[in-house]
């Protein structure tokens, strides 16, 4: 295994069709965000096109770029640098450059940007469709009128659609920064409704310091807005013991633990007789934490997977852990399951040994490895460049791709369930796992035996 590489966390499909609509959205940004000249903005920018590049063409899995003419994309994107009248556009030409390849885990993570716009608000895709899961109190959202529950049809002119979505935010926070959002909605499934939310902007000092692994994680989750109420739960793992029919709750936010760690959040359910894994908006993490966390439900050695980069082939093996739990698994995913968390639920439905629960997967399997760097003389600036190295394919050939996991038992909140907070989801599992527990759960006995 290459040092550094790790599920990759987002899926970015392509916003091409959306594209323009979204750069006349954001034509209000800074266009020198750290207060340099224009022109040694466009030198750093050219720069920085040359390095990701660079990683790209050595490093990507496909060698022949999925049939793509990679030194004319390049040739492209130099091109709308030296056109472009401010810096968000040479940064946006430069993901146009990479977008091209329509891989959702090859990506040029642009520097820092010193203003930074948050809304109060979190959304997702339920099934196809987009909705409101959590609000800042008192936040922007909250303020201008919306609600938990509403679905989102549109923003800045781009439609809400499960495909697009994750790709949609992070262009608008993450690569051309919206000092706005024209938000359009539905409520109770009734006519569009429109609302133009103002960001709460929060202006930081240029950034000075070089990227490491763990900033490049902590960037990746900068699409969110941390202050919104549900991400104020302690910590990112919560767990509860065996309740009085014997089925123990394990929430992973992600796949980033320490082995010391992992072994003691699953020692608090070691006697549970059945255990519910809430892999929920988990969006991947790092190989070997996969591995380690598998065999602590894996009863023999085993192997996961392979993954075929473009000069060798290496498989994600499994060896039995301490302490091992070998009670029927209920995992619970959604539309934001991606990587690491999709192959988890995966090889343990492909067992017999899971039921999975929610939404479809996002479909967002691949290795992939982070390369940083930093530009710039008086003002450094560190960005980043994530490649695809490697297929991740299951046994019998089997890839998660675009299809994500099917789950066995599909469950949608509707738009009330939201507004109540009711989490159905979590109410099923525990019903199907006491249900098989007690004898009572007939249709789940050949999966799982």
């Amino acid at each position: 295994m290459v040092p550094g590489d790790y599920m990759s966390r987002v899926r970015l499909p392509s916003l091409r069709p959306v594209l323009g609509a979204l750069l006349v959205a954001t034509a209000l940004a800074a266009p020198t965000e750290a207060g340099q000249s224009l022109e040694l903005e466009r030198e750093n920018c050219r720069r920085m096109l040359e390095v990701v590049a660079s990683h790209i063409e050595k490093e990507y899995y496909d060698p022949a770029f999925g049939g793509l003419d990679w030194k004319a994309v390049v040739a492209d994107a130099r091109q709308g640098i030296e056109q472009a009248n401010s810096y968000v556009g040479m940064v946006v030409a430069i993901f146009k450059a990479v977008e091209r390849l329509q891989d959702g885990h090859t990506r040029f993570i642009p520097p820092p940007w010193q203003h930074r716009y948050f809304f109060g608000f979190q959304a997702k895709a339920f099934g196809d469709e987009v909705y409101i899961w959590d609000l800042k109190k008192k936040g922007v959202a909250e303020r201008a009128g919306l609600q938990i529950g509403d679905r989102i049809l549109s923003v800045n002119g781009a439609r809400a659609e499960r495909s697009t979505w994750s790709t949609l935010i992070a262009f608008l926070r993450f690569y051309a920064p919206a000092p706005k959002l024209h938000i359009g909605y539905s409520r109770h499934g009734g006519p569009m409704q429109t609302v133009q939310l103002e960001g709460r902007v929060e202006i930081s000092p240029a950034v000075t310091n070089t990227l490491d692994s763990h900033y490049v994680n902590d960037l990746m989750r900068d699409f969110e807005d941390p202050k919104t109420e549900a991400s104020r739960k302690e910590g990112v793992y919560r767990y509860a013991p065996p309740d009085k029919d014997g089925i123990g709750y394990l929430e992973l936010r992600d796949f980033e633990m320490s082995e010391y760690f992992m072994s003691l959040l699953t020692s608090k359910i070691k006697n549970a007789k059945a255990v519910v894994v809430d892999l929920r908006g988990n969006q991947g993490g790092g190989i070997d934490t996969l591995s380690y966390m598998t065999g602590l439900f894996e009863s023999e050695p085993a192997k996961v997977a392979d993954i075929v980069g473009r000069r060798k082939t290496e498989p994600i093996k499994v060896k039995v852990r301490k302490p091992n739990i070998q009670a029927p698994l209920y995992i619970l995913a959604d539309s934001e399951s991606a990587s690491a968390a999709e192959i988890f639920a995966r090889f343990f439905q492909r067992k017999g040994r899971a039921v999975v629960l929610g939404d479809r997967t996002a479909g967002s399997v691949k290795a992939a490895r982070v390369f940083s760097d930093q530009v710039g003389s008086d003002i450094v600036s560190p960005y980043a460049t994530e490649v695809s190295v490697g297929r991740v394919v299951l046994e019998g050939g089997e890839e998660i791709g675009d299809g994500g996991v099917t789950p066995d038992s599909p469950c949608l909140p509707s738009e009330d369930d939201l507004r109540q907070r009711k989490d159905i989801c979590l109410a099923k599992a525990y019903s199907m796992a006491k249900g098989r527990l007690q004898g009572t759960g007939q249709e789940l006995r050949s999966s799982l035996n």
